[in-house]
């Protein structure tokens, strides 16, 4: 069996690693709430220009977490549109291909 994969950072909207690393330093999760918010309006801010949390919330997130720990390498769209190949790397340098299917679920499509 391979050895466990250790990654660097968690993802911010992983909620239970937020919580956890949140709870052991004292932050209360509240904060984890209001920094979704303010990700979701503002998806470039800094963790220091995000308002009313603390300073502890900003240092555990720049130590523990990031916004993105996957990146898309290659995309690839099949020649009629209905099937997207996707490369995306994980943040531990691993590749995952994936293939999303488009459907039309619709019931007006004709044959």
């Amino acid at each position: 069996m391979p050895p466990s994969r250790v990654l660097k950072h968690n993802s911010i909207w992983d909620l239970p690693a937020v919580l956890e690393a949140f709870r052991s330093a004292g932050i209360k999760e509240r904060h984890v709430y209001r920094i979704w918010s303010s990700l979701l309006r503002h998806p470039d801010i800094a963790w220091t220009d995000i308002p009313e949390i603390p300073k502890a919330a900003v240092s555990v997130l720049e130590e523990q977490s990031t916004r993105l720990t996957s990146s898309v390498l290659n995309c690839q769209q099949s020649v009629g549109a209905d099937t997207t190949k996707l490369l995306i790397q994980l943040q531990d340098g691993m590749q995952v291909e994936a293939v999303v299917m488009h459907y039309d679920t619709s019931g007006t499509r004709k044959l």
